[in-house]
């Protein structure tokens, strides 16, 4: 059957006619589909490809069809780079379709839509990083410029401050810095700053929000995703004793969880080695659910500021004239109280909020079941 399938798909490349019957028995078999549209990518047919699934015909318009194609992130690509005019209908679309979102927003971070934009502020704290670093790239470019609420300019703080990827350039800095000094939230603080990267920034605007809203800093500190009163049906519902560790190391890796929490990580604790793990089951979730309550001793983010530098990173040792700071495995600061203007622990934890969204009940029973193996 596999020898017989790729025939078929081999003759589709050769012969554009074979498509109607390749579609047909294609559904079953979403990696032989994937592999057949990467050839068409390559070979510039791809609209060609797009239009035998989603043209009318006797079926009617294009975005009648959406919801009855398997859709694959290489599909989704795939339609990113065709030239059809609905493709930011069909988007729209699949946005509702969870295991889809990175090359969604891949594909708003290149051509922002006005209709996403409440999609892409609230993917400024999506648990993937990739996500996260789209979405903001998709927010910089956003015409005309949104004004952000608070609790939408805490999502982009905590953004800034978790962002892994190159450095920015000067421009996107800048682009921040109006979004954020505008009214609201009114940081004006924010032009001051002189540094090249998105955390610095973060760093910097979270200090310039805890200022201007001292009565609001639950906004810096509490992921929207995160909502006790939400969450606590779904942990009531949880059967914790029918949670499946195999499956549960599954979630563990898919989640990204071992790229902080290992013996030989930075950021996070070893999770063999902490008493989280020896928690009941519900309460081992709710750690996970809301990372800020209680950080782990030597895990709190110190912000640290003095005359011509900022620093973010844990606070490792102190004498009577200095304290050692760390930001990695390779980055580390000795900095002599007397250059030190601000000092202070951060009321959020690194570790990010969202880290169970999307998940059924069962699969954070088998999460947990995993975790508490590590013990």
């Amino acid at each position: 059957l596999s020898d017989s399938l790729n025939t078929l798909l081999t003759q589709a490349v050769d012969q554009w006619e074979w498509f109607p019957e390749t579609l047909g028995s294609l559904p079953d078999f979403p990696s032989e589909r994937d592999g057949l549209i990467l050839q068409l990518l390559e070979a510039e047919q791809i609209d060609f490809f797009l239009s035998q699934l989603l043209d009318p015909g006797d079926k009617g318009p294009a975005a009648a069809k959406v919801p009855e194609i398997k859709w694959s992130i290489p599909l989704v690509r795939a339609l990113a780079k065709s030239n059809r005019p609905d493709s930011i209908r069909i988007m729209i679309q699949l946005w509702s379709i969870h295991n889809l979102r990175l090359p969604v927003m891949e594909f708003l971070a290149e051509s922002p839509v006005p209709e996403m934009l409440p999609a892409v502020i609230e993917s400024l704290d999506h648990p993937s990083p990739a996500i996260r670093n789209h979405a903001l790239d998709a927010l910089l470019k956003a015409s005309p410029a949104p004004a952000l609420n608070l609790q939408q300019t805490g999502a982009l703080v905590r953004n800034l401050m978790a962002h892994q990827g190159e450095s920015p350039t000067r421009e996107k800095i800048n682009t921040v810095i109006g979004l954020v000094s505008s009214e609201p939230p009114g940081l004006t603080g924010a032009r001051d700053f002189e540094g090249d990267s998105f955390r610095d920034l973060g760093l910097f605007l979270h200090q310039q929000f805890q200022q201007r809203y001292p009565e609001d800093i639950r906004f810096l500190e509490v992921d929207p995703q995160d909502n006790p009163a939400e969450w606590a049906p779904v942990l009531e519902s949880i059967d914790w004793s029918a949670g499946n560790p195999s499956l549960g190391k599954l979630v563990f890796n898919q989640r990204r969880c071992a790229q902080c929490h290992g013996p030989s990580y930075f950021f996070g604790p070893d999770l063999a080695e902490t008493t989280s793990v020896r928690m009941a089951p519900r309460k081992l979730a709710e750690e996970i659910l809301f990372p800020h309550r209680n950080i782990t001793d030597g895990y709190r983010t110190w912000l640290v500021q003095g005359k011509g530098f900022q620093f973010m990173g844990f606070l490792v040792s102190r004498n009577s004239e200095s304290a050692l700071f760390t930001a990695g495995a390779d980055t580390a600061a000795r900095i002599r109280f007397d250059d030190i203007n601000i000092a202070a622990p951060a009321h959020f934890s690194i570790m990010p909020g969202g880290l169970l969204a999307g998940l059924e009940g069962q699969q954070i029973a088998d999460l947990i079941a995993y975790l508490q193996l590590l013990d």
